[in-house]
Protein backbone atom coordinates (compact mmCIF):
# COMPACT_ATOMS: atom_id res chain seq x y z
CA UNK A 1 0.00 0.00 0.00
CA UNK A 2 2.76 2.16 0.18
CA UNK A 3 2.78 3.06 -3.63
CA UNK A 4 -0.51 4.54 -2.98
CA UNK A 5 -0.85 8.12 -4.14
CA UNK A 6 -4.14 9.55 -1.74
CA UNK A 7 -5.33 12.17 -3.92
CA UNK A 8 -9.03 11.67 -6.08
CA UNK A 9 -7.14 11.26 -9.26
CA UNK A 10 -6.28 7.75 -8.03
CA UNK A 11 -8.90 6.81 -6.25
CA UNK A 12 -12.44 5.49 -6.92
CA UNK A 13 -15.39 7.77 -7.31
CA UNK A 14 -16.89 7.30 -3.84
CA UNK A 15 -13.50 7.05 -1.80
CA UNK A 16 -13.65 10.91 -1.21
CA UNK A 17 -17.93 12.06 -0.22
CA UNK A 18 -18.72 15.81 -1.04
CA UNK A 19 -20.12 17.62 1.26
CA UNK A 20 -24.40 17.72 0.98
CA UNK A 21 -25.65 20.87 0.73
CA UNK A 22 -29.20 21.44 2.73
CA UNK A 23 -29.58 25.15 1.54
CA UNK A 24 -30.07 26.47 4.35
CA UNK A 25 -32.81 24.76 5.50
CA UNK A 26 -33.64 21.17 7.40
CA UNK A 27 -36.63 18.93 7.17
CA UNK A 28 -38.61 18.10 10.23
CA UNK A 29 -39.71 14.99 8.50
CA UNK A 30 -37.95 11.59 8.68
CA UNK A 31 -35.81 10.63 5.22
CA UNK A 32 -34.82 7.29 3.70
CA UNK A 33 -33.11 7.36 0.50
CA UNK A 34 -31.78 4.42 -2.07
CA UNK A 35 -30.37 5.08 -5.47
CA UNK A 36 -28.55 3.47 -7.71
CA UNK A 37 -25.39 5.36 -9.50
CA UNK A 38 -23.60 5.10 -12.35
CA UNK A 39 -19.63 6.42 -13.05
CA UNK A 40 -17.89 6.42 -15.87
CA UNK A 41 -14.56 7.52 -17.45
CA UNK A 42 -12.29 6.49 -19.34
CA UNK A 43 -10.76 3.29 -17.97
CA UNK A 44 -13.35 3.05 -15.09
CA UNK A 45 -16.72 1.88 -14.94
CA UNK A 46 -18.69 1.94 -11.16
CA UNK A 47 -21.90 1.38 -10.64
CA UNK A 48 -23.08 1.20 -6.51
CA UNK A 49 -26.15 1.04 -4.33
CA UNK A 50 -25.85 4.40 -1.58
CA UNK A 51 -28.07 4.44 1.25
CA UNK A 52 -29.05 7.64 3.25
CA UNK A 53 -31.40 8.26 6.64
CA UNK A 54 -32.14 11.05 8.15
CA UNK A 55 -33.37 11.20 11.55
CA UNK A 56 -34.79 15.08 12.46
CA UNK A 57 -34.01 15.89 16.24
CA UNK A 58 -36.11 19.08 18.31
CA UNK A 59 -38.42 19.64 14.95
CA UNK A 60 -36.74 19.73 12.49
CA UNK A 61 -34.34 22.38 14.36
CA UNK A 62 -31.09 19.59 14.47
CA UNK A 63 -30.80 16.31 12.29
CA UNK A 64 -28.53 13.74 11.85
CA UNK A 65 -27.90 11.89 8.56
CA UNK A 66 -26.21 8.60 7.91
CA UNK A 67 -25.08 7.25 4.22
CA UNK A 68 -22.73 5.43 2.33
CA UNK A 69 -22.29 3.25 -0.69
CA UNK A 70 -24.21 0.05 0.38
CA UNK A 71 -22.11 -2.08 -2.82
CA UNK A 72 -20.12 -1.42 -5.44
CA UNK A 73 -19.03 -2.70 -8.72
CA UNK A 74 -16.36 -1.55 -10.67
CA UNK A 75 -13.93 -2.32 -13.52
CA UNK A 76 -10.97 -0.58 -14.26
CA UNK A 77 -8.74 -0.94 -17.43
CA UNK A 78 -5.27 -2.31 -16.68
CA UNK A 79 -3.90 1.11 -17.67
CA UNK A 80 -6.02 2.84 -14.68
CA UNK A 81 -5.15 -0.28 -12.81
CA UNK A 82 -1.23 0.35 -12.77
CA UNK A 83 -1.72 4.17 -12.75
CA UNK A 84 -3.26 3.79 -9.30
CA UNK A 85 -1.04 1.02 -8.32
CA UNK A 86 -3.94 -1.39 -7.42
CA UNK A 87 -4.14 -5.23 -7.55
CA UNK A 88 -7.32 -6.30 -9.62
CA UNK A 89 -9.27 -4.62 -12.55
CA UNK A 90 -12.39 -5.72 -10.56
CA UNK A 91 -13.19 -7.16 -7.42
CA UNK A 92 -13.28 -11.08 -6.33
CA UNK A 93 -15.14 -10.24 -3.37
CA UNK A 94 -18.41 -7.48 -2.47
CA UNK A 95 -16.92 -4.18 -2.26
CA UNK A 96 -18.59 -1.75 0.31
CA UNK A 97 -18.21 1.87 1.19
CA UNK A 98 -17.37 4.04 3.93
CA UNK A 99 -20.19 4.75 6.53
CA UNK A 100 -20.86 8.86 6.77
CA UNK A 101 -22.28 10.72 10.02
CA UNK A 102 -23.50 14.43 9.43
CA UNK A 103 -24.82 16.07 12.56
CA UNK A 104 -26.71 19.65 11.31
CA UNK A 105 -28.27 22.39 13.91
CA UNK A 106 -29.78 25.22 12.14
CA UNK A 107 -29.09 28.32 13.44
CA UNK A 108 -31.27 30.45 12.35
CA UNK A 109 -34.25 30.79 10.20
CA UNK A 110 -36.10 33.74 8.49
CA UNK A 111 -37.88 34.61 5.41
CA UNK A 112 -36.48 37.99 5.60
CA UNK A 113 -32.97 37.24 5.87
CA UNK A 114 -31.37 33.94 4.90
CA UNK A 115 -32.03 30.82 6.58
CA UNK A 116 -29.06 29.36 7.90
CA UNK A 117 -27.29 25.33 8.99
CA UNK A 118 -23.99 24.44 10.26
CA UNK A 119 -22.95 20.63 10.28
CA UNK A 120 -20.30 18.73 11.58
CA UNK A 121 -19.14 15.71 9.92
CA UNK A 122 -17.24 12.20 9.99
CA UNK A 123 -16.36 9.47 7.20
CA UNK A 124 -15.20 6.19 8.90
CA UNK A 125 -12.40 3.95 7.64
CA UNK A 126 -14.69 1.19 7.46
CA UNK A 127 -14.68 1.03 3.28
CA UNK A 128 -13.32 -1.92 1.37
CA UNK A 129 -10.81 -2.48 -1.03
CA UNK A 130 -8.02 -0.31 -0.48
CA UNK A 131 -5.84 -2.22 -2.11
CA UNK A 132 -7.81 -1.77 -5.24
CA UNK A 133 -7.94 2.49 -4.59
CA UNK A 134 -11.58 1.90 -4.28
CA UNK A 135 -11.73 4.08 -0.51
CA UNK A 136 -9.15 5.32 1.54
CA UNK A 137 -8.13 3.71 4.95
CA UNK A 138 -8.40 6.89 6.47
CA UNK A 139 -11.32 8.51 8.79
CA UNK A 140 -12.04 12.04 7.67
CA UNK A 141 -13.55 14.83 9.72
CA UNK A 142 -14.94 18.18 7.98
CA UNK A 143 -17.34 21.21 8.80
CA UNK A 144 -19.58 23.41 6.76
CA UNK A 145 -21.59 26.60 7.12
CA UNK A 146 -24.87 27.08 4.80
CA UNK A 147 -26.90 29.70 4.12
CA UNK A 148 -29.99 30.58 1.57
CA UNK A 149 -32.44 33.10 0.77
CA UNK A 150 -35.28 33.49 -1.80
CA UNK A 151 -34.03 36.02 -4.56
CA UNK A 152 -38.13 35.70 -5.94
CA UNK A 153 -40.99 33.65 -5.04
CA UNK A 154 -44.13 33.00 -6.50
CA UNK A 155 -47.07 31.26 -4.27
CA UNK A 156 -49.49 30.64 -6.75
CA UNK A 157 -47.14 28.76 -9.11
CA UNK A 158 -45.10 27.12 -6.85
CA UNK A 159 -41.83 28.26 -7.97
CA UNK A 160 -38.96 30.18 -6.24
CA UNK A 161 -35.36 31.06 -7.33
CA UNK A 162 -32.80 30.58 -4.44
CA UNK A 163 -29.60 31.13 -3.55
CA UNK A 164 -27.56 28.91 -1.58
CA UNK A 165 -24.06 28.90 -0.70
CA UNK A 166 -21.81 26.28 1.29
CA UNK A 167 -18.52 27.16 3.03
CA UNK A 168 -16.28 24.24 4.94
CA UNK A 169 -13.16 23.20 5.83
Amino acid sequence: MELLVYTPRYFGVNAFPMPELTGGTLSSRWEIELRGDYHTMSGDKTKDIFARLYIPIAKGRAGVSVSGVIREWYKTSVEVRDERHAVETKSPIPCYGDIIVNCFYQVFSSERWLDAVVSANIKTASGGRLCDARFTDAAAYWFTAEAGRNLWSDDALQAYIRAELLMGF
